[in-house]
């Protein structure tokens, strides 16, 4: 799906109070080597998290060089580099457009339920999600900043302190 049907289509999913204050941005690197791209995503003009798939590729060497030295054969090493960047939340462009796409045909509840954060992220400023809903969930102490980040920007909107609820 080309990036302006997606953005168009998510953002007719975020809550109509946080419309204007959620945005997403693309980006691709024409003039680099495969040309890379990034998504990041903003809470009223300031970026609180990214999706760079030359991010990806640094973490994902950072890991297989540790994992490497420990001795590992080639299949168990770039596993291990994979899980790591899936585990920290770290997603290259494509995936992120990826994982959104699936995310616009979710129920709201299984993308609460989901254990990857970025689908997770966006349930939390989806209209669909009720007041009631909201009160329920509880966030992990090692939750991905950017699900962190937009339920604490819905906790404004529904006028909880955010604390309250972790």
């Amino acid at each position: 799906m080309q990036w302006s049907k997606l953005k168009t289509r998510l953002k007719a999913f975020i809550a109509p109070e946080l419309s204007e204050r959620v945005d997403f941005h693309f980006a691709r690197y024409r003039n680099l080597h495969d040309q890379p791209g990034r998504v990041w995503f903003t809470i009223d003009k300031v970026e609180v998290a990214e999706c760079s798939e030359l991010k990806w590729w640094k973490n994902f060497n950072k890991t297989w060089d540790t994992k490497a030295a420990e001795g590992l054969p080639f299949d168990a090493v770039r596993m291990a580099s994979h899980e790591t960047n899936k585990n920290e939340g770290v997603f290259d462009e494509r995936e992120c457009c990826d994982l959104l796409s699936a995310f616009l045909d979710m129920s709201i509840t299984d993308a609460l339920k989901t254990k990857n954060p970025l689908i997770r992220a966006f349930a939390m400023i989806d209209r669909r999600l009720g007041k009631r809903t909201f009160e329920k969930i509880h966030l992990s102490e090692n939750e991905h900043p950017l699900v962190r980040a937009f339920y604490e920007l819905r906790s404004q909107v529904f006028n909880f302190p955010a604390h309250s609820h972790n």
